[in-house]
């Protein structure tokens, strides 16, 4: 859920993005104000700037047979080795970035779970020049073995 990722993302990257908000006449979000209407009344009442929340366009827009990224489909033939309604899909969505603490964090998670993942990397994910997939460990990946598959 767009949302929820950027309820999750708000409190750790806002800070920083928004430094000099208070000059600014207005800020736009891609959310719903349904699902983080405290969090964006939250920023209203902080930064005392009129706060506009647009989203999701993607209901509305036309689809893009076009795409900058070349689309992973490597995940096809591992999803359907996998047993019915056993995997956690995990993405960050199209606009959310995390820094390194918090990849290794959320890797470490998803490998100490024992469960089975499918994670979407996509490029810009990490705050910085390294790649999301080159910031997993060696023992990352010989921890979770086949059980999780990443793709970009």
């Amino acid at each position: 859920v767009q949302g929820s990722t950027l309820y999750w993302n708000w409190r750790i990257r806002v800070p920083r993005r928004l430094r000099n908000i208070r000059s600014s006449a207005a800020v736009v979000w891609n959310t719903v104000d349904v699902l983080e209407h405290s969090s964006l009344l939250q920023l209203q009442q902080q930064y005392q700037i009129p706060i506009f929340s647009i989203g999701p366009l993607h209901k509305i827009a036309p689809g893009s047979t076009n795409s900058l990224l070349k689309e992973d489909t490597s995940c096809i033939a591992w999803i359907d080795k996998q047993a019915p309604n056993s995997v956690i899909y995990v993405s960050m969505g199209s606009l959310a970035m995390v820094d390194k603490k918090e990849l290794t964090e959320t890797a470490w998670g998803l490998a100490n779970s024992d469960q089975t993942f499918l994670w979407v990397m996509r490029g810009g994910l990490v705050d910085g020049p390294d790649q999301c997939v080159d910031l997993l460990t060696k023992d990352f990946k010989e921890r979770i073995g086949e059980r999780g598959h990443i793709v970009k």
